[in-house]
């Protein structure tokens, strides 16, 4: 076909040495190994097809089995041309460049599409209209497309068989000049007619010594790297794709060509992607092209060169804020990753702190003693002195005197005690001379989830004006109500209830071998969804799904931390009428809310007493180390299809917001009824405080990186022993003075 052959032309295609002629057919294997003895097809300068032999070396096959018709073969490679090689790069720009503004699939062009024609274009199914209703390829399609195209993964580097990572021990610079005075002293013993024995002895002491310390140091290594390989197969990449309208985790590598992929923070771009849907994605690309501050995503190109349209997110980006809903246009090695490996080739690796210290103390100690030795030598050869007895026992004494010969087995020994020693606490090295730099580590930025805390948020309490609950009780007290509901009734509890049940981002997604669904979203809502599954199935007697597909969404502004919250509107079964619902950034929230929901259900507009009662709540919560979450409502007068038809202004403001930069002003959502508040835990992990006590002694500084509130970063940072002292915050408002004139010393 033509994307067949458009996709073909542009890449280096292996091809097995035999293929059997069928008429006017040939049967094809196309081998993206590149490994064993294979030939790749090119057309010269010339335009004529060439063949030339492959015998690189790599483990990984893609099998890519074609039948393409022989009259159309010379089309097929009618403009494929051999990969330059060229000197390592510096960016991505010069990989463009250096391929005639083409990566390795050929020349981006898929950013200025129109996108009413990307579906078209990659035969996969989008609804632009609301992107929850795509189906995405079918399952068969890209069953086929994988044996077109390949495993989404780039070529590893030819990997360094054991024997020759044995032999490059021995090219230590330390290793080469205790070899050379084992070679000289053996040579020694052989030029004095064998009758000194001690050359001899020191010779071959020298040489086990050696090869005990290269041994060491390469058995550290090759157990390094086969574990490195284990922990790859055990933790395939991840990606959330839609196939046939179902949204599920799937190996990375089995991404094709034209799949939907859904990215959220934190979320690793797993391919070269169009964006056609996007929620204020922010992506950190500086491993492609060098930025150092995240780029703003687009849905329409801002700049004709791909690398500035911002509606492409290139392979290995990482997804710092917001999320997408995007579309893959190129895998495996036809990816601009791809090319910048290509065309990079092998790039020396840099040498350890250790390693340059060691070698250049070698330096200093063969210099001097190479000085040394020549006085002497001089010296003797002034006197008189037979020169062959003054060069064996003047300068090749003076010489292997001065090597320090036990070195690199303290060394290697100290450092695999340690190695071992580490190993024993879960702490994986790979390189034995990383150690020493490790060791001058002074201060260690981490982060708080998943790595102090055990990542397992669950809800602790729930606050709303008159109640403040903790999670066992409320569910108790739903259930209560649940049983003793007059009708028509709508208390302050469900409400809670059902915004949290219902503005919820967690999907039922299949699990991976089997058809078991299971919920998916990130912590904090997986918390919630967990709480709610509970109190939903107390109030109402039904599984939480149920009650979602009772009161259906029909609007949706995903969270966004630019204006941190989340809105989605419902048809209300218990009404028949559609309702907006609230959730995030509780100081957010209230600002938008004019009236609360006292404790029987009744609205009443927001006094000073409500605010104090509600911020010594919110700081008691915080305080805690809990993270807090905000809930509020409106019942809206029209729908929300009304309000968009009704004005045009605001749903182009809701387009802008998909494909560009959101404010909180182009959202007209006010008048809202505050319901409560709902925090979350997440404990710390037990083995933290003594990890941080043993930093500290060391005189190494821990420092905790979170987005939660100050409050709550600061409760969970004294919990964890990373604060022991006051905060400048709580000592200005006890001293009842300007923050920063609280004194430095003073601050925990």
């Amino acid at each position: 076909s033509p994307g067949q052959a458009r996709e073909l032309s542009t890449t280096r295609i292996q091809v097995n040495p035999s293929y059997q002629q069928r008429g006017s057919s040939a049967n094809l294997g196309i081998n993206a190994r590149r490994s064993g003895s294979s030939s790749v097809l090119f057309r010269d300068e010339a335009g004529a097809i060439k063949v030339e032999r492959n015998n690189t070396n790599a483990d990984l096959m893609i099998a890519v089995a074609n039948r393409i018709s022989q009259s159309s073969l010379p089309n097929v490679f009618a403009s494929s041309s051999r990969l330059p090689v060229v000197a390592p790069l510096l960016n991505a720009e010069d990989a463009l460049e250096r391929t005639g503004g083409k990566g390795a699939g050929g020349a981006f062009s898929e950013h200025l599409f129109p996108l009413e024609t990307i579906a078209d274009h990659f035969l996969t199914h989008i609804d632009f209209t609301n992107p929850a209703n795509s189906r995405g390829l079918t399952e068969s399609k890209a069953g086929e497309l994988l044996l077109e195209f390949g495993l989404n993964v780039l070529t590893p580097p030819p990997k360094v068989p054991l024997w020759v990572l044995f032999l490059l021990q021995f090219t230590n610079l330390l290793m080469v000049l205790l070899i050379f005075v084992a070679v000289v002293c053996i040579i020694l013993f052989f030029s004095t007619g064998l009758t000194v024995y001690d050359n001899l002895y020191i010779g071959i002491l020298l040489f086990i010594a050696v090869f005990i310390t290269c041994y060491e140091t390469f058995s550290q290594e090759a157990k390094s790297d086969s574990l490195m390989e284990k922990f790859r197969a055990m933790v395939p990449a991840q990606a959330s794709v839609i196939r046939d309208g179902v949204m599920k985790p799937t190996d990375a590598t089995m991404i094709v060509i034209g799949d939907l992929i859904r990215l959220k923070t934190g979320d690793k771009v797993p391919a070269d992607c169009r964006i056609i849907f996007n929620n204020s994605m922010k992506v950190d690309q500086s491993m492609i092209t060098g930025e150092s501050e995240p780029v703003d995503s687009l849905v329409i190109a801002a700049d004709p060169n791909a690398l500035e349209a911002r509606n492409i997110i290139f392979n290995g980006s990482l997804v710092v804020d917001g999320g997408c809903l995007a579309v893959a246009i190129r895998t495996g090695d036809a990816t601009l990753i791809g090319t910048m490996v290509e065309l990079t080739g092998d790039v020396g690796k840099e040498s350890s702190t250790l390693k340059k210290d060691i070698d250049y103390f070698v330096k200093i100690v063969t210099v001097f003693a190479i000085i040394q030795a020549a006085i002497v030598f001089i010296v003797g050869l002034s006197q008189g002195y037979d020169p062959i007895q003054v060069f064996i026992n003047g300068f090749v004494t003076i010489l292997i005197s001065n090597v320090p010969q036990g070195l690199p087995s303290t060394v290697t020994a100290c450092l695999f005690i340690v190695a071992d020693t580490m190993g024993k606490s879960n702490v994986f090295v790979k390189k034995l001379d990383v150690i020493e730099t490790l060791g001058s580590c002074t201060l260690i930025c981490t982060d708080k989830t998943g790595t102090l805390t055990q990542n397992l948020m669950t809800v602790a309490n729930l606050w709303s004006f008159g109640a403040r609950r903790v999670a066992d009780e409320f569910v108790e007290a739903v259930g209560e109500e649940g049983k003793n509901k007059t009708a028509g009734s709508v208390s302050q509890a469900q409400t809670l209830l059902e915004i949290a049940s219902l503005n919820s981002r967690v999907a039922l997604e299949s699990k991976e071998g089997s058809s078991e669904l299971v919920p998916n979203g990130d912590a904090t809502e997986l918390g919630l969804y967990r709480f709610v599954s509970a109190g939903v199935l107390a109030r109402f007697n039904r599984k939480i799904e149920e009650f979602r597909a009772a009161n259906p969404k029909v609007h949706e502004i995903p969270f966004n931390s630019a204006f941190k919250w989340q809105m989605t509107v419902h048809k209300m079964e218990s009404t028949g009428k559609q309702t907006l619902f609230l959730k995030g950034a509780p100081d957010v929230l209230l600002g938008k809310c004019g009236s609360y929901m006292d404790k029987d259900g009744s609205i009443k507009p927001i006094d000073a007493e409500f605010q104090r009662i509600y911020t010594a709540a919110y700081e008691d919560f915080g305080g805690n180390g809990e993270r807090v979450l905000g809930f509020a409502m409106r019942p809206m007068a029209k729908t929300i299809e009304e309000e968009l038809a009704a004005d045009p202004k605001y749903k182009e403001t809701l387009r802008t917001d998909m494909i560009g930069k959101p404010t909180d002003s182009k959202h007209p959502i006010t008048d809202l009824v505050f319901v409560g508040l709902i925090t979350l835990q997440d404990p710390p992990r037990d083995e933290v405080p003594q990890a941080i006590r043993e930093c500290h002694e060391a005189g190494v500084k821990v420092v905790m990186v979170t987005g939660d509130h100050p409050l709550t970063a600061a409760a969970i940072a004294r919990k964890i022993g990373l604060i022991t002292k006051p905060t400048r915050d709580v000592l200005a408002k006890e001293r009842n003075i300007d923050p920063k004139s609280v004194p430095e010393e003073d601050i925990g």
